[in-house]
């Protein structure tokens, strides 16, 4: 039988400098999953798909270090939305979703490094960070692609292409990069 990430972690010796480690992982999720779901309000179709589905999956990210951060006694207060997350949706709403793609990409490669030198995160987390700045990275980039609604990369894949083509410009009512 596997051990969860809780225990795991619970194993590894969790120090005062963990604590602030997972509280600053906790809060970068938790701003993560918010900025997709402000993202996927301004676009529709299966570009929302992608990025809700993205937000659930830093939502996920978010409960895993709640949990750590609860098992070491500390209370979860709402962080309030970084001035960063504000600027993004500023740059979003005036020149299209795809101009703040590059900027959540290497957020995403960020928070894929500082998982995998992490001995508390979640098996398959930092793959799945992974996972999201290559589905990003397709979306602003204007693949092609069809495909099903399945929860996998290839889909993600699938679902950044139609996004860039059918919203790369919400705010306009048209597609720059239809053709």
């Amino acid at each position: 039988m596997g051990t969860s990430a809780l225990d795991r972690a619970n194993r590894s010796a969790v120090d005062a400098s963990d604590v602030v480690l997972f509280d600053a992982f906790w809060r970068d999720e938790v701003a993560a999953a918010a900025l997709y779901r402000d993202l996927a309000g301004l676009v529709d179709g299966d570009c929302r798909s992608l990025l809700l589905d993205l937000a659930t999956t830093e939502e996920r990210h978010a409960a895993h270090w709640a949990a750590l951060l609860e098992g070491e006694g500390r209370e979860l207060v709402a962080p309030s939305r970084p001035w960063r997350h504000r600027v993004l949706l500023m740059v979003a709403r005036r020149f299209g979703v795809e101009r703040v793609l590059p900027v959540v990409i290497r957020a995403e490669a960020a928070d894929r490094d500082r998982y995998r030198a992490s001995v508390h995160a979640a098996p398959g987390m930092a793959e799945e960070e992974t996972a999201h700045g290559r589905a990003l990275a397709l979306a602003s980039t204007d693949s092609v692609g069809r495909g099903s609604r399945s929860r996998t990369p290839a889909t993600a894949r699938r679902r950044a292409g139609r996004c860039v083509r059918r919203c790369s410009a919400p705010t306009m009512g048209w597609c720059r990069t239809s053709r």
